[in-house]
């Protein structure tokens, strides 16, 4: 293999071609797609991956995390003390903002969330973790560039006197990497299942404020994690509320 093939495979093998794959599939669903754009967020610029519409009015945020082609993403499902189907799957109001966070709502036969994980690299028969600590956690970054993002779009239209729909937000993370669920609320031993997309809790802390309702505070957001292999399915299933709730189809993988 010559050199010009050995650098595209390695390319394509660690995931630098991810952005441009999503990009692909979303202009073939007629999204209209914006790419590494800089917003200003306070002091700061923030790059956004993918801005992408499809109907005006809805904008997809769209944070890409290349791995290894040997990696998976291992999240954890949450504890079933916190009934999921408590959770708020109704849009949130960004404070201060005329923009509204659409929030997905699981699947009736997998009505689960996620709340932690990690990127891991397959090396022989062992799965050790990419990053060594917090800080340097892929999966953490892409939340809170996912966040960063959400409140540099949100910045630009505060006029709250204006006369029309309130603009909604779409948040995801695209990854090649395989996601897996560990389920540690089973009784005999941890379930373990593959899936094509997942629903992750993400703490806003103080990188967003969202609106309360009927006196209720928000301290998290749902956002869709899902692996770039089934971005053409999931965008052919999923189905959208007028209440800014987006129900997602069936994802876990045959066993």
């Amino acid at each position: 293999m010559d050199d010009k093939k050995l650098i595209l495979d390695a390319a394509n093998r660690y995931g630098f071609n991810l952005e441009f794959r999503t990009k692909k599939v979303l202009e073939e669903k007629n999204f209209s797609v914006l790419m590494n754009q800089l917003m200003k967020s306070g002091d700061e610029f923030v790059e956004i991956d993918i801005r992408a519409a499809q109907y005006t009015g809805k904008e997809w945020l769209i944070e890409c995390k290349g791995s290894s082609d040997s990696s998976h993403l291992i999240l954890i499902k949450e504890d079933s003390s916190n009934d999921p189907k408590s959770y708020n799957t109704k849009r949130h109001a960004i404070q201060d903002s005329n923009y509204r966070i659409a929030q997905f709502k699981p699947d009736e036969n997998q009505y689960f969330f996620t709340f932690t994980g990690d990127f891991f690299n397959k090396t022989g028969q062992q799965l050790k973790k990419i990053s060594k600590n917090d800080s340097e956690n892929n999966f953490f970054k892409a939340q809170y560039q996912i966040l960063s993002a959400i409140k540099a779009i949100s910045l630009t239209d505060t006029d709250k006197d204006k006369s029309k729909d309130f603009p909604i937000i779409i948040p995801m993370i695209v990854t090649n990497a395989k996601i897996w669920v560990i389920d540690y609320n089973k009784s005999s031993e941890p379930g373990v299942s593959q899936h094509k997309w997942v629903l992750h809790k993400v703490k806003i802390k103080n990188n967003l404020f969202i609106v309360p309702k009927y006196e209720i505070e928000y301290d998290s957001i749902s956002i869709l994690v899902l692996n770039i292999d089934y971005l053409d399915e999931f965008l052919g299933c999923y189905s959208y509320n007028i209440n800014g709730e987006i129900t997602i189809g069936n994802s876990e993988l045959a066993k």
